[in-house]
């Protein structure tokens, strides 16, 4: 009887079926071919002093035949951008190349190395509705997918 009894709330509690969200593999098939614009630039709660427009941030992500995925970024001054692993919802660049070019003020320059060395830290992602996550640690990224 008791059997029987744990059997029935079981199956009105349900098997774990129902997902409450994408699976990660839908949510790595949201990157590619789309392009975000900066929303804010976060560590421990806090917007970093070196971004005074986050929404200057541009992200692409795209699947390019023959060099396979690929993340393009833009702020304030240089170019950047780095082939990607995705393992999981976790980014892991091979190598973050970007151009060089002497911005002023100097603190373009910084956050441009600031944005290079979190995206070399194998950024985590999530999505909610059309944002984008990027987290390492405390650090975070947010961004909204562009058009929408």
């Amino acid at each position: 009887m008791a059997s029987a009894l744990a059997i029935m709330a079981f199956m009105a509690v349900g098997c774990g079926s129902d997902r409450q969200g994408p699976s990660v593999a839908e949510e790595v098939h949201r990157l590619w071919h789309k392009g975000f614009e900066g929303v804010s630039i976060r560590q421990a709660r806090e917007e970093v002093p070196l971004f005074e427009s986050p929404e200057d941030l541009v992200m692409v992500f795209r699947k390019r035949r023959g060099s396979g995925r690929w993340v393009d970024w833009h702020i304030n001054c240089n170019f950047y951008g780095t082939s990607l692993h995705v393992k999981g919802n976790q980014l892991r660049p091979v190598e973050v190349g970007g151009t060089l070019m002497g911005c002023y003020p100097w603190k373009y320059v910084k956050a441009d190395e600031w944005l290079a060395r979190f995206m070399e830290a194998n950024p985590r992602f999530h999505f909610s509705g059309d944002r984008l996550s990027l987290t390492v640690g405390a650090k975070r990224v947010e961004l909204r997918e562009r058009g929408r």
